[in-house]
C-alpha cells in the first residue's frame, strides 16, 4: 500500500474543492486603505517591504533546496520514527491560545512558529504571549498585519517575545494591555529568533519544512495566517499541516488544518531557522 501521511484527530482539510468555505471576509481597511480580513490579515506589499528587509532576515540558501523525491522520503521516514513536529506540538499541550476577537492572526501564527521551533530544538515547551509582540507593534490597537512584520520584531534582541509567566494570558482582551510591557522586558529578551529565512516560493517552503523548520504562513486566498509545521504527502500530492489560532471553533485545545496541493502555497512566509538557546532561562 502506498504511503500517506496521517492527520491529527479533527484536522480540517483545505483543498481545491472546499477552500472558499474557509475564506475570511473583508472586515474593513487600515489607515492606508489596505483591505483587512476578519482575522486581521493584510497582504504584504513587497514593493514597500522587500524580501529580506526585516531585522535578521536572510534569503533561503539554494544549497538547502530538496528534490520532491528527497522530501517524500523524509516525510515517510519521519512519520515511521514518530518524530513529526506537528505531533510533538499537539502532545505539548501549550498551543491553547485563541486569537478571537483580535486582528492578530499574523502574530499568533508567528508566535506559534517560535513555540514550535523551541520544541524542535528540544527546549521545554512554553506558552508565549502574542500580545507581547503585536501589542507594542500596533500600540495595542485593533490593527492587522503579516507574519514577517511580527518576526522582525521578535528577532530584535532588544525586543523578543515574552512568555505567559511574564505577560499573563487569559484572553486577548486581557492580554492586550501596555501594563505588562515594562515588567516583561527581561523575560522577552530571552526568547528571540537570531536568524530567519524570508521565503520566496513553494520550493523553499517545502524544503524548509522538510528540514524541520516551522513556517508561519500567510494565505491570500483565505485572508488568514496560520503556522505551517509539517510537510505531508497524501493522494499523490504534497500538503502542509498548520496550527491555527482559532482552537475553540472545533471544541479542541489544539486546532490543526491540512492544506493540500496548491492550497499549501502561501505568500508572506517565514521559516524560523532557530530560536535563542536560552529559552529555559526565563524567569
Amino acid at each position: 500500500m502506498a504511503f500517506a501521511s496521517t492527520l491529527p484527530p479533527g484536522c480540517l482539510v483545505v483543498d481545491e474543492n472546499n477552500w472558499r468555505q474557509y475564506a475570511k471576509v473583508n472586515a474593513g481597511s487600515d489607515e492606508e486603505g489596505r483591505p483587512v480580513s476578519e482575522s486581521g490579515y493584510i497582504e504584504r506589499d513587497y514593493a514597500s517591504v522587500p524580501l529580506c528587509s526585516g531585522y535578521a532576515a536572510r534569503k533561503f540558501p539554494k544549497e538547502l533546496l530538496l528534490s520532491d523525491e528527497d522530501c517524500r522520503e523524509i516525510i515517510e521516514e519521519r512519520e515511521k520514527r514518530g518524530a513529526r513536529l506537528i505531533d510533538r506540538c499537539e502532545k505539548s499541550g501549550i498551543f491553547t491560545l485563541d486569537q478571537s476577537p483580535s486582528w492578530y492572526c499574523w502574530c499568533y501564527s508567528t508566535v506559534h512558529g517560535v513555540m514550535a521551533q523551541g520544541i524542535a530544538q528540544n527546549e521545554e515547551p512554553r506558552t508565549l504571549c502574542p500580545e507581547s509582540v503585536a501589542g507594542p507593534i500596533m500600540n495595542y490597537r485593533k490593527k492587522g498585519g503579516w507574519c514577517s512584520k511580527a518576526l522582525a520584531y521578535i528577532a530584535d534582541p532588544e525586543k523578543g517575545v515574552a512568555d505567559t509567566i511574564a505577560w499573563p494570558w487569559e484572553s486577548h482582551k486581557q492580554a492586550n494591555n501596555s501594563k505588562y510591557f515594562e515588567p516583561s522586558r527581561a523575560n522577552a529578551r530571552l526568547t528571540i529568533v537570531p536568524e530567519w529565512w524570508d521565503i520566496e516560493n513553494w520550493e523553499e517552503k517545502k524544503s524548509a519544512l522538510a528540514r524541520g523548520h516551522a513556517c508561519p504562513s500567510c494565505y491570500n486566498y483565505e485572508g488568514h495566517a496560520t503556522c505551517s509545521t509539517e510537510l505531508i504527502w497524501r493522494d499523490g500530492q504534497f500538503g502542509v499541516i498548520d496550527i491555527d489560532s482559532y482552537y475553540e471553533r472545533n471544541g479542541k485545545r489544539f486546532h490543526a488544518r491540512a492544506r493540500m496541493g496548491s492550497r499549501a502555497h502561501s505568500q508572506d512566509t517565514v521559516a524560523i531557522r532557530r530560536v535563542s538557546a536560552n529559552m529555559l532561562g526565563a524567569a
